[in-house]
């Protein structure tokens, strides 16, 4: 590949903005868990098989994107560096087996099309889930969205959107987009999930439907935040004005989305490395004097929460799902009613939500 090749001709190893944006290069404190060096890594790729050693470094990535958005160089380090991972013959590729990829048609290719225009997914079988679906169902009766219906146990392939496994992914998209081909909302837990169907969108795929995190989609039920919380969004999103708009009233982490680690599993990489992320992460929230970070990425909420447990750590997670699904309104405190339109400026008292 030309872009390939050029990128990685480019990238000058200059070791600068790049490496401090990495989450897998602070956490880990490797030289070779950094963009620049794994640069160099997949250089070398080009001209050969790797030594499976040297290949392993390959998947100390969140796929958050930072280090491409922080190259002065304009270098698109991370595609280069997910192009490269697919290709590599070692246990750390994300490649998916062409049996699990004929599975996978199979379970779409059987499931029933969805007639609702508001679809909640809940349960994907690669990113996982904290939100339970028949609590979810109850809580929507209770909200009475009439037009949203729960989907659970499915797969959203973005395995093979990392992996590089395109002609897969866009199988796998051509049976999304007939089952939920009804749909004008398609609402997902977690940030893995939202990046493929942001791709099949940008595709043209699922033509006059939109996708978002639950947590956003219940702010358009007055869901809210109790105040003083620090918001964070996750990395790996990039809608940053849809992210702004249902955080008002909550400040949003300085210069660039830092990364908690919870992608790192889904690079199957190892979990020292992703924990050390979520601690880094949680202490400097603390450093800044912040009892309460509120976490809109199902799993950045269930990696944080069980990081923060660990090290009994001061800080909250919180969301407005947890709180929403825990007492029916996301209020809290005050007396309020199931649907309560509670801003996130609203003083009622802060819960403990993040192991909801």
């Amino acid at each position: 590949m030309a872009w390939l090749e050029q990128a990685f001709a480019t990238c000058s190893a200059c070791a600068s903005l790049c490496e401090a944006s990495c989450p897998a290069a602070n956490s880990g404190r490797e030289t070779l868990a950094t963009p620049w060096a794994k640069m160099a890594i997949g250089r070398a790729s080009l001209d050969g098989p790797l030594d499976a050693g040297v290949a392993a470094w390959l998947a100390w990535c969140s796929h958050c994107g930072a280090c491409t958005v922080a190259c002065r160089h304009e270098v698109p380090v991370g595609p280069a560096l997910l192009e490269v991972i697919a290709r590599a013959d070692t246990d750390m590729a994300l490649r998916v087996p062409a049996d699990e990829v004929e599975l996978l048609l199979e379970r779409w290719r059987r499931r029933p099309p969805v007639a609702a225009q508001e679809v909640l997914l809940v349960g994907c079988r690669t990113c996982g889930s904290a939100t339970d679906a028949d609590e979810l169902r109850q809580a929507l009766a209770r909200l009475g969205a009439r037009d949203a219906e729960v989907v659970d146990d499915f797969d959203c392939g973005v395995r093979l959107l990392l992996a590089g496994q395109r002609g897969a992914f866009e199988a796998v998209g051509e049976l999304v987009e007939t089952a939920f081909a009804q749909a004008r909302a398609l609402v997902v837990t977690n940030g893995g999930c939202l990046q493929a169907f942001e791709a099949w969108l940008q595709r043209g795929r699922l033509r006059g439907s939109y996708a978002m995190l639950l947590d956003q989609w219940l702010a358009r039920f007055g869901v809210g935040l109790p105040s003083r919380v620090w918001r964070l969004p996750c990395c790996r999103r990039r809608d940053d004005d849809a992210v702004s708009e249902f955080g008002a009233g909550s400040p949003a982490w300085p210069g660039s989305k830092p990364c908690c680690g919870a992608g790192w599993p889904l690079g199957r990489v190892e979990e020292a490395a992703a924990h050390r992320a979520g601690i880094d992460l949680l202490e400097r929230i603390e450093a800044a004097g912040h009892e309460a970070v509120h976490v809109e990425d199902d799993q950045c909420r269930r990696h944080l929460v069980a990081v923060a447990a660990d090290i009994d750590s001061g800080v909250r997670v919180v969301s407005r799902t947890a709180r929403w699904l825990k007492d029916g309104s996301g209020g809290g405190g005050g007396g309020a009613g199931h649907g309560a339109n509670l801003t996130p400026n609203e003083s009622a008292p802060a819960t403990n939500d993040g192991g909801a």
